[in-house]
């Protein structure tokens, strides 16, 4: 009986995952959302590895249009936004787009949003520089954000598109997705559930 009550909750379990377009593999370690896969775990250097802390969607328009999925890596897994800008060690966005967005949409998008989470910023103008180097991004196009004692780097499918290294300014920019006025409420919410990830017996 309890053999069978198990196999019953673990159909339950794959096909909730499922319903909620979200699979977690327990063999290979990874998330999938829209066909995107999302490891566990990021090994960033020979002495640094980074967490899967969660999954979640932009979406745009009143038709909630779903524009990318992101995933933030941290070196501590944790659901308090204040928490991880204070943190040590690297933290990484990645930005999976699922549709084609302009130059202008991008870089629009990056400096309202700053602006938005960073009330009386001084790094005003460093944001209007980066965003700058933001390019049209392409269907399937990878969008990673770096952030570490160097500062923040942007990676459009792993090539350096800017940089600076002031690591002050790095969290500010983190702020677009942790700070008061994310792009989504959701995308804020499902970013920071580690909870859900969690698949130790």
């Amino acid at each position: 009986m309890r053999t069978a009550a198990i196999f019953i909750l673990l159909c339950l379990f794959t096909v909730s995952s499922i319903a909620s377009g979200q699979i977690y593999d327990r063999a290979q370690h990874y998330m999938t959302r829209e066909g995107v896969s999302f490891p566990h775990t990021l090994n960033v250097s020979d002495q640094n590895l980074l967490y899967l802390n969660g999954v979640g969607y932009r979406k745009a328009t009143i038709f909630s249009i779903k524009v990318y999925v992101a995933a933030l890596y941290l070196p501590t897994q944790t659901h308090e936004a204040e928490s991880i800008l204070a943190m040590q060690g690297e933290r990484r966005l990645r930005l999976f787009f699922l549709r084609t967005v302009s130059e202008d949409d991008v870089q629009e998008a990056f400096t309202y949003n700053f602006e938005d989470n960073n009330e009386s910023s001084p790094f005003l103008e460093k944001i209007k520089t980066l965003a700058k180097h933001l390019p049209r991004i392409e269907k399937n196009d990878m969008l990673e954000i770096i952030f570490n004692k160097a500062g923040v780097a942007v990676m459009l499918n792993k090539q350096q598109l800017a940089a600076d290294s002031n690591p002050a300014f790095g969290m500010q920019v983190l702020r677009i997705w942790l700070g008061p006025k994310p792009p989504n409420t959701s995308l804020k919410r499902d970013i920071l559930s580690y909870e859900s990830l969690t698949t130790d017996d």
